[in-house]
């Protein structure tokens, strides 16, 4: 193949032809490798991020697990490196696309390619589980596929958010993901395990099926959807139906604790799925069912804290361009998603039964600066970071925290992993956070 004429940058042995896409962390060029003369995909740390440690170690963290997993599914890493302060990473230039453009374009896939495409992920995410590393971030925006005939080859890809299966938060109060596709745990601000992957994988195949995600609109309406929303279930009758509901049920229950235990089992019963298609079961057309709106509830400790991702900061990291009740999952429709009546939308400040009464306004305007100038410094937006504090610090109050360890006898804002919270406390904060529209 000959090298392009067109002119451009050089980032290491590479010249960078056409932007292909941007993410949270990078940007993802179609470039020539002048060494091997071929085209490649080149991902490069996003220049304004360059001189943020953590992003470059994220950045960094991306390449070394890709290049260390050993799979069929899972996009290799052919090199990666530094020019200049900007680090790169160099995979195959996959030219079909990916899941998300495939749906957008072409609507549902039929239920035996989905469980293919599916079965494929969850075949490269084993394997990277195995390794000892959670995804954190499947969607179909991080699913290259390759077309072969009628058949489609899924690459697993966008490993820059992925942590060691036994990783806890190494940055307090830091969650990365795309809420869309985020567990109930982590819209708690709890840590992640292999459950968490599983629930992705689960939503991953609904997508396909039905062309959308189960819950849409703001970030407040989806996480409410994922804590609140009745197990997604298909319409419909027949084996393979039953069988899709029997799946999406278990890997989308909203506690891990009811989920498939590893991917194995996952697989398991997808494969058991999958033959119900190979044997000619009719199927009816799956189509979504209207998710449950829950039913209004008077005030209660905690209520309107336990919806949303708790954090000190709510970072929301999109690799692509990222709440518990427990309904029955075989509920019912009954409504549409969204907040029910009387409770608060994405952009009200957040109310409750929290407020600290009594609190000596000296200390409360302490506390209030110190977390406002931390915030400021993870967002650099004083007003959203000072409206967060007040909300979070009129809501619960010093002394609780104080007491749960979010801030130390001097008001000053602590190391304390945030999953370490009361739920109120960690919940109200993020909700406060939505409010005043603190995001990353």
């Amino acid at each position: 193949m000959p090298a392009p004429e067109t002119p451009s940058r050089r980032i290491g042995g590479f010249r960078l032809l056409r932007g292909l896409g941007a993410g949270g962390m990078g940007v993802v060029h179609v470039a020539w490798d002048e060494a091997l003369q071929r085209e490649v995909a080149l991902k490069v740390l996003a220049p304004h991020l360059s001189a943020d440690d953590e992003f470059r170690r994220r950045f960094a963290r991306e390449a070394r697990t890709q290049a260390g997993l050993d799979s069929d599914h899972v996009l290799p890493v052919l090199a990666t490196g530094e020019d200049a302060g900007r680090l790169w990473i160099a995979t195959p230039l996959v030219r079909d696309g990916d899941l998300g453009s495939l749906v957008e374009k072409q609507g549902p896939l039929p239920p035996a390619l989905a469980l293919d495409v599916v079965s494929q992920v969850a075949e490269g995410l084993e394997d990277a589980h195995r390794a000892g590393l959670l995804h954190r971030d499947i969607k179909p925006a991080n699913v290259l596929v390759r077309r072969r005939g009628d058949a489609l080859h899924a690459y697993l890809a966008d490993f820059g958010i992925a942590r060691g299966v036994d990783d806890r938060f190494t940055r307090t109060g830091v969650l990365v993901g795309s809420p869309t596709y985020m567990a109930p745990e982590l819209h708690r601000g709890e840590v992640a395990g292999v459950g968490s992957d599983v629930y992705a994988v689960g939503l991953l195949l609904w997508i396909l099926l039905v062309g959308s995600p189960p819950w849409t609109g703001t970030d407040y309406e989806v996480a409410r959807g994922h804590v609140e929303g009745a197990v997604p279930r298909l319409a419909g009758r027949g084996p393979l139906v039953e069988g899709l509901n029997r799946l999406l049920g278990r890997a989308l229950a909203k506690s891990p604790a009811d989920r498939h235990p590893d991917v194995g089992a996952l697989r398991a019963d997808l494969r058991e799925v999958t033959a119900l298609v190979a044997e000619g079961t009719p199927t009816a057309a799956p189509a979504p069912r209207p998710v449950v709106r829950p039913e209004p509830r008077g005030p209660r400790r905690g209520r309107r804290a336990a919806l949303v991702v708790a954090a000190v900061l709510v970072v929301v990291v999109v690799a692509a361009t990222g709440v518990a009740l427990w309904p029955s999952d075989d509920g019912e429709p009954g409504g549409e998603a969204g907040p029910s009546d009387g409770s608060p939308s994405a952009t009200d400040a957040p109310t409750s039964d929290l407020t600290a009464a009594g609190e000596d306004p000296a200390r409360r305007q302490q506390a209030i600066d110190n977390l406002t100038a931390a915030f400021e410094t993870e967002t650099g937006d004083e007003s959203t970071a000072r409206c967060t504090a007040e909300q979070w610090v009129d809501d619960v109050g010093v002394d609780r925290l104080v007491e749960n360890d979010a801030l130390d006898d001097d008001l000053q804002p602590t190391d304390t992993d945030v999953s370490e919270y009361d739920a109120d406390v960690r919940s109200s904060l993020t909700l406060a956070g939505i409010g005043c529209g603190l995001s990353g």
